[in-house]
């Protein structure tokens, strides 16, 4: 089977395209990446290397938007067309030429309208739900992030070799609640490890397959930071919502549940400190640790890679 995955500037998540590419790679389907024509030779570091893969026909530019019998003018045929979009920026209008997937990140309701219309009935796989996104349709299936398995797979259950009791990259929010964090493990005995956003994904890859815990917040989406997390191995506290309470999780289990609140002032989410202090806990527990770790590893690899998401597009079609 050949198939086109298409993705918009790099602000619209061009690795993502490029996961959901290597997907379909792993099943045996000859993939053309294609994307726009600006915008990309200088986009941070963090989205163009080593994960982002350039596309190899590139067309128009953002707020362009094109008819996919155009596109496949210079790609050739293709028996699936998949399209990675946040909804307002460039992308591949649906007219018919090929079987045709959207797939929706953001599901803000003010995008609704152009998603739809680029869509023209086909298929809308979203990734975050819940309060202040677009309610579900008949043609609008959850399609929850996940994770590369080629990067992120570090050996589970290995305790004794991981150098951070916590690791917080910032990519989850928090970055307000470091200093709390850090105190509250110092106070336990555990180190933890947190910093400002980190761009380069093996750095991050590297960093997760050092720690033994981490967590990730806001329930409206499965925030991919956390399913990462546990493919390397380290245990995570989710919070709830309506998006991860469809993911499989069994807290206590193979993962741990979050209590978060909202700075009303600065809007940080704020995780509870009785959490902080289980997972020092949890850090001196290897036992513990490992069967949690162990088993949440088992879960993402049961039904939270790339290849998941790339057979559930095929099944719904």
């Amino acid at each position: 089977m050949r198939v086109m995955v298409a993705s918009v500037d790099y602000g619209g998540r061009p690795h993502f395209s490029t996961w959901v590419a290597r997907a379909y790679r792993r099943l045996g389907c000859d993939v053309v990446v294609v994307g726009p024509g600006c915008g990309l030779d200088n986009a941070p570091d963090g989205y163009v290397a080593p994960v982002y893969e350039q596309p190899q026909f590139r067309f128009g530019c953002q707020g362009g938007r094109m008819g996919l019998g155009q596109v496949i003018q210079s790609t050739g045929p293709v028996d699936l067309a998949v399209m990675i979009d946040t909804g307002n920026d460039w992308s591949v209008i649906n007219d018919g030429s090929a079987p045709y997937a959207m797939v929706w990140r953001e599901t803000n309701t003010s995008e609704s309208p152009r998603i739809f219309s680029a869509a023209n009935g086909a298929p809308v796989f979203y990734s975050m739900c819940g309060e202040g996104k677009y309610p579900p349709t008949p043609q609008m299936h959850f399609w929850p992030f996940a994770v590369d398995r080629e990067m992120f797979t570090k050996p589970a259950g290995n305790h004794k070799d991981r150098e951070f009791g916590f690791c917080y990259t910032g990519r989850e929010r928090g970055n307000g609640t470091w200093s709390s964090i850090l105190r509250i493990l110092s106070s336990h005995g555990v180190n933890g490890h947190c910093r400002q956003y980190i761009n380069g994904y093996q750095e991050y890859a590297d960093l997760l397959g050092k720690s033994l815990t981490t967590y990730a917040v806001d329930g409206r989406y499965v925030g991919s930071r956390g399913i990462e997390a546990m493919l390397a191995g380290a245990v995570t506290f989710w919070q709830s919502g309506p998006a991860t309470s469809q993911m499989g999780f069994d807290y206590g289990n193979n993962c741990f549940q979050l209590a978060v609140s909202i700075c009303p002032t600065t809007g940080e989410y704020l995780p509870s400190p009785t959490n902080i202090e289980e997972m020092a806990d949890l850090a001196k527990q290897p036992k513990r640790w490992n069967e949690a770790s162990l088993r949440g590893q088992a879960l993402i690899r049961s039904r939270h890679t790339y290849e998941h998401r790339a057979w559930q597009i095929a099944d719904t079609l």
